[in-house]
């Protein structure tokens, strides 16, 4: 008997009127002798679970791994046919459920107490932090960071674990604040983070059970510090992303003031680094020489970092950088994409990696022009809005504007390429060392564990794409894998990694309905505490005294 396999989520992929066909593939609509439905029924013959069919449907890979499946039986799930585990978590095994799959509270584990304050450490920190008592330890941390030097302050593992606890507790203190809500109820705590950090024992956030109010000595007068705002690789058409949550900031602290780089959709970051120094520019002609805090989401990430690096004077104030659903060490959806726009011969799905094969196979059998219908299909996946796209890239290419989906890609190589693994593996492998040592990073990262409640029908495609290419560590959040979420690197010292959030790529930046209820519904942005998150990082900074602060 074959070991029980896990259930696959494949739900049916959005039928695009608009395109003209229809891609739903779910087990229903398959014929009697489908060989993914026979393959679907030999598992649950087995003692699996049968999963559901393919997004793209049956074809290629897919197709190939379920006939091996049919031909083999029950000893195929045992691999007795000699087949190494590898192969179970090939591109075209994996949507059958049959790899060894990392449970997501492995995946997303973090640092505790006990490996950051190993008996050997005495100091006042860990004292206070194996007390539980939150307001010596708000003070310890305080007076390390005057003391200084800062490379050493953010650089220490204690630290850095009283910022990720401490910003969890006073996300909690603020949903609490908008709710009008106890946040002393131990319920009320604990299902704040139950449904925000799924992957987590809520008890094992101690620090969020004893609420304490924040402290903000010295941010009640005038500005003394800069927020700039790197939004994603695709731009909303009013430039308004983080708008809701600066406004927020700036209410709880009104010492900062929030500015939002003007980034262009799909634009190489270099180019955007020189947009992060005109409203850098900007800050300092109205601020002075303030601290300056980098808030960067999806590409804006990258974009953050490479601001850093091509900036001198930037680096030198920057005292923190934020980076959410970090797209710094690339994503295979833009592996996938960068393969088509550069091979549009006929040939195309020769070129992009395997896990994405099917998809472009599965394009080229429902179109006589194949190369349009996987572009817009990729298009509307990322947030372009495909019934008006004429507007948008006029919008963003005021000068010569692409008359197609697939000529804007190409006239924008470079921006996707930008957002590949191997060009993000060439940031750290060339340009890292650059960065500065003595700034906090924070990493806030999240994935979609629930995807019947945060997986829009726009993006099932990528999401699914995303799974096979994690293979046994499928976890994503539509756009970009776990695994690259986090920065590492030449800065790992520095960085505070982040519990894992539950919610895609999208939800925790957008503010509700700004994209079309197509691409998101404006339930799944609007349940999301982001202003709540953004208000406790920048509190809890300035509890640090690194808000206000500079190096």
């Amino acid at each position: 008997m074959a070991r029980p396999v896990a259930p696959v989520v494949r739900p049916c992929f959005v039928a695009f009127a608009f395109l003209g066909f229809a891609a739903c593939t779910t087990d229903t609509s398959q014929a009697p002798g489908d060989i993914c439905q026979q393959a679907a029924e030999v598992i649950e013959h087995c003692g699996g679970v049968a999963p559901d069919a393919p997004v793209e449907g049956c074809v290629g890979s897919l197709s190939d791994s379920a006939e091996h499946v049919v031909d083999v039986g029950c000893d195929a799930l045992d691999g007795a046919d000699g087949k190494t585990d590898a192969f179970w978590c090939s591109a075209g095994t994996r949507w059958l459920g049959l790899c060894d799959i990392v449970p997501l509270e492995t995946a997303a584990e973090i640092a505790d107490l006990d490996s950051v304050c190993p008996a050997s450490r005495t100091d006042e920190l860990c004292a206070a932090l194996r007390d539980g008592d939150d307001e010596l330890a708000r003070a310890a941390v305080r007076s390390s960071v005057e003391a200084g030097p800062r490379a050493r302050v953010v650089g220490d593992k204690a630290v850095q674990y009283w910022i990720r606890e401490r910003t969890a507790a006073l996300l909690v203190w603020n949903v609490a604040l908008s709710l009008e809500a106890d946040p002393s109820a131990p319920e009320f705590v604990d299902g704040v983070m139950s449904e925000l950090f799924p992957a987590y024992d809520p008890e094992s956030f101690e620090m969020a059970h004893r609420p304490l109010a924040p402290s903000t000595p010295g941010c009640d007068g005038p500005v003394e510090a800069a927020i700039l705002f790197f939004p994603g690789v695709v731009r909303l058409g009013n430039r308004d992303e983080f708008t809701e949550q600066g406004r927020a900031v700036e209410d709880a602290l009104p010492c900062v003031r929030a500015y939002t780089v003007d980034t262009g959709s799909f634009v190489e970051p270099s180019v955007n680094a020189q947009q992060g120094r005109i409203a850098f520019e900007l800050a300092t002609e109205e601020l002075g020489s303030v601290p300056v805090h980098l808030v960067g989401y999806s590409q804006g990430s990258t974009n953050a970092l490479t601001t850093l690096v091509d900036v001198p004077h930037v680096a030198d104030l920057a005292s923190s950088v934020l980076v959410m659903n970090s797209a710094a060490h690339g994503s295979e959806v833009a592996d996938t994409l960068g393969g088509i726009i550069t091979e549009l011969d006929g040939t195309f799905c020769e070129s992009v990696a395997e896990f994405a094969r099917p998809a472009c196979e599965w394009a080229d059998q429902r179109s006589p022009l194949p190369n349009d219908l996987l572009m817009e299909t990729i298009a509307f996946a990322m947030g372009l809005p495909v019934e008006a796209l004429a507007e948008f890239i006029a919008a963003e290419d005021s000068i010569a504007a692409a008359p197609t989906v697939q000529a804007f890609f190409g006239a924008h190589t470079p921006g996707v390429q930008s957002l590949s693994t191997e060009v993000a593996a060439r940031f750290w492998r060339e340009r890292a060392d650059a960065l500065p040592n003595d700034t906090l990073y924070y990493s806030f990262r999240s994935v979609i564990s629930d995807p019947t409640e945060n997986l829009p029908l726009s993006n099932r495609l990528f999401f699914s794409l995303l799974e096979r290419a994690g293979e046994s560590v499928p976890y994503n959040d539509m756009q970009v894998r776990l695994e690259n979420q986090r920065l590492g690197g030449a800065i790992a010292d520095m960085e505070v990694v982040g519990p894992v959030a539950e919610g895609n790529h999208w939800q925790w930046e957008l503010a509700t309905g700004a994209v079309p209820e197509s691409v998101m519904p404006a339930e799944m942005t609007s349940k999301i505490p982001h202003r709540e998150f953004m208000v406790a990082y920048f509190q809890t900074l300035t509890e640090a005294g690194l808000l206000l602060a500079g190096k």
